[in-house]
């Protein structure tokens, strides 16, 4: 599919101590292919509008918060829209050149191609800590949750949690290897017919080249 997004704020200078701001969205999201296996056309148009704020308590605390309302209209009638409330949360802290935490949430509408289901609205919260545990080695432990509540005839609910360890080592300026092992668990809150529980290691290595 292809997404297609118009964003726009108003507002405050983003690094005064209290930053107010209102916001809006538009999202357009095209599917490759006109109708999909079940006959459904999945194509969708998404409006989002709503306040915020920047708070900025010291030089190594600072917080973001939204609160908005979404409206996503499917193109298929079968397929039902989806109209709720909007959050996010973003709080940094810093308490040393050495470490960062970052504590963030959100609650959005998720891309869904199950039979019945237009779609998810997805509450999540996350904390990710960075460590640099020697000038060329970072270390980012990292936990969080998920929650989808699924939006149509076959809708149920899922709570889906993890934890993450990520090392980062830095040849040198240029070249950054980085591995990582996360652990991944699903629950069924709500059946359906089309959700599952599971759990799942994921382990994956990767090389990044920077100029």
């Amino acid at each position: 599919r292809n997404e297609y997004s118009i964003f726009t704020t108003l507002g405050m200078n983003a690094e005064a101590i209290f930053a107010p701001f209102i916001y809006a969205n538009v999202l357009k999201v095209d599917y490759d292919r006109g109708l999909d296996n079940n006959g459904l056309n999945r194509d969708a148009i998404q409006y989002e509008a709503g306040v915020g704020t920047i708070i900025n308590f010291s030089d190594v605390t600072s917080a973001s918060f939204t609160l908005g309302r979404l409206h996503r209209t499917v193109d298929d009638p079968n397929l039902s829209d989806i109209g709720d409330f909007t959050y996010g949360v973003n709080f940094k802290w810093e308490p040393s050149t050495l470490a960062s935490f970052l504590l963030s949430g959100d609650r959005t509408v998720k891309e869904s191609t199950t039979p019945g289901i237009s779609g998810s609205i997805a509450s999540s919260l996350r904390l990710t800590m960075d460590y640099e545990l020697y000038p060329n080695l970072i270390v980012s432990p990292s936990a969080g949750f998920i929650e989808r509540d699924y939006q149509g005839d076959n809708g149920g609910r899922t709570l889906t949690t993890d934890g993450m360890l990520q090392l980062t080592y830095k040849m040198n300026q240029n070249f950054w290897l980085t591995t990582s092992y996360q652990y991944t668990n699903q629950d069924e809150i709500e059946p359906s017919p089309d959700l599952m529980s599971y759990m799942s290691n994921t382990y994956g290595v990767s090389l990044k080249l920077q100029f």
